[in-house]
């Protein structure tokens, strides 16, 4: 089961122009994707199933974005 790491709920902060980084764990050796403004990443959890993903620094934006994780779950943030 996917579970991201605590600091990913809704409503948190990402930075702007800053690179961010997904963590959390799944089942080892599941496929996780990540996608953020329209930009997807993907990854294999290892054998303790932890999963890292960095992904490039964005600009800022006004309206709610969503981040969302393998199997659809979605973390809101504004």
């Amino acid at each position: 089961m996917l579970q991201p790491a605590a600091i990913f709920q809704d409503g948190m902060i990402l930075q702007r122009e800053k690179i961010v980084t997904v963590w959390g764990t799944h089942t080892p050796g599941a496929v996780v994707s990540v996608e953020i403004q329209g930009q997807n990443a993907k990854t294999i959890a290892d054998e303790k199933g932890t999963r890292y993903l960095t992904r490039p620094a964005r600009s800022a934006c006004e309206a709610d974005q969503t981040l969302t994780c393998a199997e659809g779950e979605t973390i809101s943030y504004p």
